[in-house]
């Protein structure tokens, strides 16, 4: 390979995801608070036998691309084929939750556009439609497992990002406003796992699923437009107020419900005005804990006392926070 595919390669890095909040709603057009951290998907040299080619299922969005550019571009296809025989796709995050899936397709994405087509990426709001309507195209054998997208967009903008999805590709990057509001959230793996793409189907096939899905549009534009815009406290207010929508909507697992109510009590007990909130797909993945960033270090140490003391809370793995931000892809 040359340097230009080697050095494109080494530097391909691509965020890991989290709903703030927003899940369910960006279905239907709902907002998000999204976010893009870092540590990011990267792919390495393999050392082990493990290639990036085995590692993509048939049926996910990168084996749906993989598929189609097999079938119409020979020569592009052996090009990423190549690529794909010799690096392993690394997951810094270990377990899900953070958009592996996702990543997985933004990889394939990129090295077809930037390192085989050459693609300088010089209008960036075309090139996010191009890459959302491809991303979408890759569920049409399948449109009831499709996600909305804005995952994908959060994989390629990176950061805090405020996201509308009924207009066309709205988004604002609301860091700033972050940092002057004086908040800090850490994210935390509760070690639990749900198919996401099986659950989605579940939902958009489901009469109750799409009016639950429905009745979250309107708050979550105005939860996600109060925390983009708000201080500390009514930041925290908009976690909660969507937080408790998503439970009463039975929207939220009980295993997590049960874990989230348990931390939040011993948190409590050491912090004032903290509060947990589990995000993504029933809450399953992750958790958020939202807190004044005053208390950002002795949170840290109080959570890795709490994980080694407290059986319940064992398995939870403190992955990112608020200060790991990720540049954007492009």
């Amino acid at each position: 390979m040359d340097s230009f595919i080697l050095n494109e390669i080494n530097n391909l890095s691509v965020p890991g995801k989290t709903f703030l909040l927003g899940e369910y709603a960006v279905l239907k057009g709902g907002s998000c608070i999204g976010f893009g951290s870092n540590p990011g998907f990267k792919i390495e040299l393999s050392n082990k036998g493990t290639h990036f080619i085995n590692q993509i299922h048939n049926q996910s969005a990168a084996g749906m691309f993989l598929k189609k550019i097999k079938t119409y571009e020979n020569e592009s296809y052996d090009f990423l084929l190549n690529v794909f025989e010799t690096y392993e796709f690394k997951n810094p995050y270990i377990l899900g939750g953070f958009g592996a899936s996702t990543a997985e397709w933004v990889i394939c994405k990129y090295l077809y556009e930037k390192v085989f087509k050459k693609n300088n990426f010089l209008n960036k709001q075309q090139e996010l439609q191009n890459w959302f309507q491809s991303y979408q195209n890759c569920f049409l054998e399948n449109p009831n497992k499709r996600p909305s997208g804005a995952d994908l967009l959060i994989q390629i903008l990176g950061g805090l990002r405020f996201i509308k999805m009924d207009l066309q590709l709205y988004y604002k990057n609301i860091g700033e406003n972050f940092i002057h509001s004086k908040s800090y959230f850490s994210l935390i793996s509760t070690s639990f796992k749900l198919k996401t793409h099986d659950h989605l189907q579940l939902i958009s096939t489901s009469e109750i699923g799409q009016k639950k899905v429905s009745d979250l549009v309107m708050p979550s534009h105005e939860c996600a437009k109060a925390f983009a815009l708000g201080d500390f406290l009514v930041q925290q207010e908009a976690l909660k107020e969507y937080s408790d929508r998503l439970q009463i909507f039975e929207l939220m697992d009980p295993n997590v419900i049960q874990l989230k109510d348990f931390l939040q009590k011993k948190l409590s007990q050491k912090f004032k005005n903290i509060y947990v909130k589990p995000c993504g797909a029933m809450g399953v993945d992750v958790l958020c804990i939202h807190v004044h960033k005053d208390h950002q270090e002795n949170l840290k140490m109080y959570f890795n006392q709490l994980i080694n003391s407290e059986l319940q809370l064992k398995n939870l793995i403190w992955q990112s926070d608020s200060y790991q931000t990720h540049k954007e892809l492009f």
